[in-house]
């Protein structure tokens, strides 16, 4: 559990502590601020891919083992529910027809009582064709409904490299179709209608060209769509400078509205690779940006564009880097946004070790954007890539960790962390809990643990001198619970 103390700003990373000497209802345990799946195995990349909405959180992963020999990388997608006593895992997706090396849950997107999976690397109708399957929430439990497929599938196309979820509608990516030139992508939109889901358009830039990607990844909001192409060429910046559109539903149809490129945009900078769109915000990570880097020659630090609409127009108003940014920090690999914050992951952040990870809360100031915190987990590792995925809604925000080491699971088994916002402020797992934690603090001010020690109070003796008291206040907040600092 994370606590950030409301005057000096310190974040404190505490454990799971008893409160049966607290006047109130005894928990078990502490709300799930990290979650992982009830089976999880080794390599099952669980948090590659999240997305959150309401009670619900989904959470992709693509290369969890199915049953029986010979089904590596089956892949699988895990729902949790937020309840009054925290987070719990209340249903496992897999598709019906599950194969190996499928990848079921490479990405991920939930809206209310539906939710998609994409399955890119599946081979109905041809290989790597790709599919993805929706659930419905029939009050019980998350049942198939439907397993959708481009009408005119071909191989390799990687359809469901990419999903969105909306009211009655999803948006599905297949950045390797050849609809334009070869891999120029494309992005169906399908609608559920009289009981049935059909396919209502196939979306494609107006300048397509070799290798754009377009549709690698999307964000759906209301009669809007946002599709990154981040290999797109630019004449004047370069190769891979990379680029995201804008399609507007008007009348019965979908047209491109805008093209989205960065103000300063360079060669290789993947302008694209990421995007997150809420109402009249959209948000474009570049993780291979050099510029932030402030120094000739450095490379890979990576932002994220803020934009506008005005009318019918899309104008850029900030670019975000982080305040500690470095070269290869990638930041912007991820992004998210519910129009009032913007979450930025940087999953290539050496904080606790190489690759690690970390994401970036950025909130509005009038017409501007000012960080507002940097979130980590505190017991991170190396490899961890905490940030390479990212969700945010109101004052929830869910941070995918694929690479994290889970105990008594190993390595890549892979996490996911769960923070809420009380005011400004950003903590993990932040409930009625706080609290009771603090009342228990209180109840074991001054008292002698010598006898009990096993009791609860001794989560508190951080000097480990048999005692609870103002020293160990101190101590607790700068190093026996651990620190973390925006």
């Amino acid at each position: 559990m994370l606590f950030r103390n409301a005057v000096t700003g310190v974040w404190v990373a505490g454990t799971c502590i008893c409160l049966a000497a607290v006047a109130y209802p005894a928990r078990a345990q502490c709300e799930n601020a990290k979650l992982v799946a009830s089976d999880a195995t080794y390599g099952d990349s669980f948090g590659m891919a999240v997305s959150i909405s309401g009670e619900y959180a989904i959470i992709g992963a693509p290369q969890y083992d199915g049953p029986g020999h010979g089904n590596d990388d089956v892949g699988a997608a895990y729902v949790f529910q937020r309840t009054a006593s925290g987070w719990a895992e209340v249903e496992k997706l897999t598709a019906s027809d599950y194969a190996a090396l499928d990848e079921f849950g490479r990405s991920v997107s939930i809206h209310g009582d539906l939710a998609i999976v994409g399955v890119e690397a599946h081979d109905d109708p041809g290989p790597s064709a790709g599919t993805a399957f929706i659930f419905w929430y029939d009050g019980e439990n998350w049942m198939e409904d439907v397993k959708l497929t481009a009408s005119d599938a071909a191989d390799y196309d990687h359809f469901g490299v990419s999903v969105a979820a909306g009211e009655n509608r999803v948006v599905v990516g297949a950045h390797y179709d050849d609809d334009g030139e070869s891999n120029s992508g494309s992005v169906y939109l399908f609608e559920w209608a009289d009981g049935t889901w059909s396919e209502e358009a196939k979306l494609n830039a107006n300048d397509a060209g070799n290798g754009d990607r377009f549709g690698q990844v999307i964000s759906l909001s209301g009669d809007y769509i946002l599709i990154g192409a981040p290999e797109d060429d630019d004449p004047d910046a370069g190769s891979n400078a990379g680029s995201a559109y804008v399609f507007h539903r008007s009348g019965i149809g979908w047209t491109q509205e805008d093209k989205l490129i960065a103000s300063d945009a360079s060669a290789m900078d993947y302008f694209g690779t990421t995007v997150a769109l809420s109402g009249s915000l959209a948000v474009v990570g570049a993780h291979r940006e050099d510029d932030s880097c402030g120094q000739e020659g450095l490379t890979d630090c990576g932002a994220a564009y803020v934009f506008g609409r005005n009318g019918s127009q899309w104008v850029e108003e900030a670019k975000l880097i982080a305040d500690d940014t470095y070269p290869g920090q990638w930041f912007g690999q991820s992004v998210a946004t519910d129009g009032e914050s913007i979450l930025v992951g940087a999953q290539r952040d050496n904080h606790s070790g190489t690759n690690s990870g970390a994401s970036y809360v950025f909130a509005r100031n009038g017409e501007s954007w000012y960080q507002q915190t940097k979130l980590t987990d505190t017991q991170a590792s190396y490899n961890d890539v905490f940030g390479c995925s990212v969700a945010i809604e109101g004052a929830t925000a869910l941070v995918g960790a694929e690479g994290d080491y889970v105990e008594a699971i190993r390595d890549r088994s892979g996490s996911a962390f769960v923070f809420t916002r009380l005011g400004g402020k950003w903590d993990i797992g932040l409930d009625d809990l706080d609290l009771l934690v603090f009342m228990q603090f209180q109840t074991c001010f001054s008292g002698d643990l010598s006898a009990e020690p096993e009791s609860c109070c001794s989560t508190f003796d951080c000097d480990a001198d048999g005692d609870v008291d103002l020293e160990d206040f101190a101590d607790c907040l700068h190093d026996g619970f651990g620190v973390q600092t925006p």
